[in-house]
């Protein structure tokens, strides 16, 4: 009888244990989810990208930094480029297509399902690229797929995080 007490003690520990843990893994979680969304209103974010997905191809594990990063008032991109270009595109072996600044554009945001959003940018002084889609998650994943006038489409998968100030 008292080896049964035991073990019910020993129980009741443990599940309170896992019931205590999960509490804080929620709440590490919902501060995430604060700074993704904060990041989101204030466009002050960077999409990290680990891989490419070409229209025509395979995925491809990205190496190096590879990011787009939004503000107020500019976007930044430095991503590879992988995939079919058609009549009229400039040939430059040394750069990508989507190494680029722009400062003209439309920005709209839509509120999806689970809070996450959809994001629209449409480029004003790009010859080359037509429009940004950023979907994403508030677990900090998100999806870009970069439309180009003269290029397939291809999409990157990576991550969100606020952007820092820069340091002078």
């Amino acid at each position: 009888m008292k080896i049964l007490k035991a073990l019910f003690v020993v129980l009741a520990i443990t599940a309170g244990m896992n019931v205590a843990h999960a509490q804080n893994k929620k709440k590490a979680y919902s501060e995430q989810e604060n700074i993704i969304m904060r990041a989101l209103d204030m466009k002050n974010y960077t999409f990290n990208a680990q891989s490419a997905n070409p229209m025509r191809g395979t995925t491809i594990n990205l190496t190096g930094i590879n990011d787009l990063r939004i503000k107020k008032d500019s976007i930044i991109a430095y991503l590879p480029y992988y995939g079919r270009a058609y009549m009229g595109v400039a040939y430059n072996p040394t750069e990508s297509p989507l190494q680029f600044t722009s400062t003209k554009f439309t920005y709209s945001s839509v509120t999806k399902k689970n809070d996450n959003r959809e994001i629209t940018i449409k480029l004003q002084d790009s010859k080359e690229i037509r429009q940004i889609i950023i979907s994403t998650s508030l677990n900090g994943y998100a999806t870009v797929t970069v439309t180009s006038n003269n290029r397939d489409p291809i999409t990157f998968y990576g991550t969100l995080e606020e952007t820092k100030a820069d340091k002078k």
